[in-house]
Formats: structure tokens, sequence, C-alpha cells
């Protein structure tokens, strides 16, 4: 038997990846110690979900009554996400206080997946202002977080308020109530309402968007237009027009030869949409906005991270189809289409 020691928070943040089999995104991660400082588990949780009072209350509670029947005595709290070294992390404050209410001593740290801090230390010597960088090497974990870190360095993070969430969720159900008047009349003013909704929309216009997204053709047009689809294209999806036009995209989206090869920026301003929409959706709805992160991290050649992007969609609804249909292209290896030459196999060499 191997045992493995691990000296300092800077190496265990460093572990945490490989501990987990992934790569950590706005989450945090719990790592359960018994009394003799062994490692029991790790457990992570979506930051969203922490910092929505409706699962808050839950959510706390119910992961420390778990790990205190296991034997944890000690946690450790790492806050992953793109904050800014030395930041606080809500969802941590969140967290600790029920931990504590069941007999678990917590210990706060935070990275953004190249430094890390602890939030609770105000010494500069401990805890400089520009946080500590992650050790490197023997984890293994430096490489994956750094390359993950690049697609997503500017990813937003929750800022959503309570009111703003609630606003935004009753825009969302009235909008999707008046989609049984006429769908296709819907969708073409959804359509409208997605491309028109960015970084200074409110949350009733983020509302009505998150909905929108919920009708596969107002997804699907979203994903044929960063797929470089012409307006006539997006049209018809958002008729369901099977149009040659429409095959077009897809084909040259699989197959190589045909296809506009994606610029970094559209790439990352794509995913800062949707990170930023998952602020004000519903666990349920997140679904869609993970699978399109999905999908716009594979066409950025990204697999592995799309594999996660759709795991993270799988977690919202197991039953997602594209997110589903994207895990399945990324374990078979498909790289997108401008990614292959002509004479490369469309499933890798498998």
């Amino acid at each position: 038997m191997e045992t493995t020691t691990i000296l300092g928070p800077g190496e265990l943040i460093a572990a945490l990846p490989d501990m987990l089999g992934y790569t950590p995104t706005e989450a945090v991660v719990v790592v359960a110690l018994d009394r003799g400082g062994m490692v029991l588990c790790a457990a992570a949780v979506d930051s969203v979900d922490l910092a929505i009072p409706e699962l808050a209350p839950s959510i706390g509670p119910i992961l420390a009554r778990d790990l205190a029947e296991a034997g944890t005595r000690r946690a450790i709290a790492v806050s992953w996400s793109d904050a800014a070294p030395g930041a606080v992390c809500p969802e941590l404050e969140e967290l600790a206080p029920d931990l504590r209410a069941v007999g678990i001593e917590p210990c706060l740290w935070a990275t953004d997946g190249d430094r890390y801090w602890s939030p609770e230390c105000h010494d500069d010597e401990c805890c400089p202002v520009e946080g500590r960088p992650l050790p490197r090497g023997e984890w293994g974990s430096g490489g994956r977080a750094a390359a993950r870190a690049r697609h997503r360095s500017s990813r937003a993070r929750p800022v959503a308020s309570d009111a703003q969430r609630r606003s935004a969720r009753r825009a969302a159900d009235r909008w999707w109530r008046r989609r049984s008047e006429d769908r296709e009349a819907w969708c073409l003013r959804a359509w409208d309402l997605t491309i028109g909704c960015g970084p200074d929309s409110d949350a009733p216009a983020w509302g009505k968007t998150i909905a929108s997204l919920q009708d596969v053709r107002v997804r699907d047009a979203l994903i044929v237009r960063w797929l470089g689809a012409e307006a006539a294209v997006v049209a018809d999806v958002l008729t369901g027009t099977a149009s040659e036009g429409v095959h077009r995209v897809m084909d040259g989206a699989l197959r190589p030869g045909s296809a506009t090869v994606p610029s970094a920026a559209q790439i990352g301003e794509g995913l800062r949409w949707c990170h930023e929409g998952a602020t004000y959706a519903r666990r349920t709805e997140r679904a869609v906005l993970h699978a399109l992160c999905a999908v716009l991290y594979w066409w950025a050649d990204d697999l592995t991270a799309s594999r996660e992007a759709a795991a993270d969609a799988l977690d919202c609804d197991p039953s997602y189809s594209l997110a589903l249909l994207v895990a399945q292209m990324c374990d078979r290896g498909l790289a997108p289409g401008w990614r292959r030459s002509p004479h490369t196999p469309p499933w890798g060499n498998g």
C-alpha cells in the first residue's frame, strides 16, 4: 500500500483535481479529516447553490451532518473560483457555521487555480495580498488547472442578489407561459431577447433569456450562430425548418475542410455570457447554460473542459440530451471539424 503525505494547504489544494477526478470551477470543495488527520473524503458543492438562500439552509446542514456521521473532526473548505487573490468568499462564510454546529472545525482557504490564500488571514507574511503560488510538479494538477483557467479567466462570479434572482425567475415564468400562444412567433421574439441580453441587462431580461433557452429552437439557433451561421440559417432553426443551410453548418462543424476557426475572443465572450446567465437561473435551468459552455469548449478543441461542463449540465438535469451528446463526443475523442485534417478519422484512432 502506497501512502502519500501532503504537507500544508498549498499541496492539498494542488492535489484536489486529482482527488476529485476533475478540476473544480466555481465550487467549494470540502476535505474531511478524521481525528488523526487522515483524509476521509472530498466533496464539491456548487458555489451558486450555496449562494442561493432557498438552497443554502438545507445544503450546508445536510453536508455537515453527513460528514459528522462519517467521523469528521476537521474540514478543510476550499473555495475554487476566479476571485482575485485575497478576496473573501461568502459561500465559505455560509458553510462554516454549519460545520461548527456539528462539532467540525473548519479551516477556510480559497484559490483561483494558480494562487491560494486564506480569507480569514490578515497577516501579510502568512497570506500576502497577491496570494501564494500553488505548488506544481508531483501533484500533476497545475497544468490542467492552468489550461482550464485560460478558458475561464474572466468567468463571472455570482453577482446577482436574492431580489434579482427572484425577479429573474418571475420574469422567466411569465415569459415561458406565453410560449403556448404561438410558438413560432414566441421563438422569433425570444431570439431577439436572447441576443440582446448582456452584461448591462437587468434581472427580468436575464430571466426571459433563460426561459427562452429552454426551447431547443432558441438554444440551437445560438449554437449555429456560434458556429458561423448566417442570419437566414438562424431563422430556419428558429422556425424548425431543416434546410440545406442548417445541414451545411452542422456538417461543417463536424467534418474537416469547411468550418471557420473560432476566435479565442468569441469563445471567451460566449462563456462569460453563459456564466452570467447561470447566476440568475434555477438549478434545472442551468443545465442548458452548462451544456452551451460544453459546446463552446468543444468548439475551442478543449475536450477535457467540454466533458466537465457537460457533467455540470447533467448534475442539474441527468437526462439533458445536449449534454449527453457532447459528453459522448468527448468520450470518443471527436474533435471539431476545423481541428482535423481531411484524412483524420472523425472519431479519432479508436
